[in-house]
């Protein structure tokens, strides 16, 4: 269905009418309650869009007229665009040429007004929602070995020359046994003395055998 309102927005200092498809008497209300909202706001330039409108009567334009006046009268400086080369012959010829600027299009508008492109009007500039970035698998920094390690780990400690002669234990076993080590079987053993057998041993005594008396 057909939007039969006028609707309103603004960016900045630049308010916007939209007009419907039909600009008739009954469009009156809307439009001006869309302006006012905007004088509310205190814009300081109204852009009429009749891109979407294909039909204005004389109570339209009857329409047109009494608002630009309401803004020029205000200080406000008036452009329309949108209108087919029918409804510009007819602006200029009712007079509504001497108190707005016409242009083609809304980007036009911008380009003299020196304001950024509309995302709304030029769709092949409009710039898409950013997708969400995912850092791949390949771009994550390397773990090194030291930054995985636990903080209270502690490394081995790296041994010096010197440190390692010293970590050598003082009480190193010598192999080769020293005198007071050396067992008393070892030493060269003393001459026993060779004890006389008993059965070569001179009695001290000999038995005297008793000799008979001579008579």
């Amino acid at each position: 269905m057909a939007r039969k309102e006028v609707e309103h927005r603004q960016e900045e200092k630049v308010g916007f009418l939209d007009f419907p498809r039909d600009v008739v008497a009954q469009t009156r209300e809307s439009a001006y309650e869309a302006y006012n909202k905007l004088a509310i706001n205190k814009v300081d330039i109204v852009a009429m869009n009749f891109e979407g409108s294909d039909y204005l009567n004389s109570a339209g334009i009857g329409l047109v007229i009494s608002l630009v006046e309401d803004a020029t009268q205000a200080g406000r400086k008036v452009f329309a665009y949108g209108l087919s080369a029918h409804y510009r012959k007819l602006f200029s010829m009712v007079g509504l040429t001497e108190r707005l600027t016409l242009v083609a299009n809304e980007q036009a508008m911008r380009d003299k007004l020196g304001l950024a492109s509309s995302a709304a009007s030029t769709p092949a500039v409009e710039t898409p929602a950013p997708a969400p970035v995912t850092t791949p698998a390949s771009s994550a920094t390397p773990t090194t070995p030291a930054a995985s390690a636990s903080p209270n780990s502690t490394p081995p400690p790296t041994t010096s020359p010197s440190s390692a002669s010293s970590a050598t234990p003082s009480a190193t076993p010598s192999t080769t046994p020293s005198a007071s080590t050396t067992p008393s079987t070892a030493s060269t053993p003393s001459a026993p003395s060779n004890p006389t057998p008993a059965s070569t041993s001179t009695p001290t005594s000999k038995p005297t055998t008793p000799t008979p008396d001579k008579k």
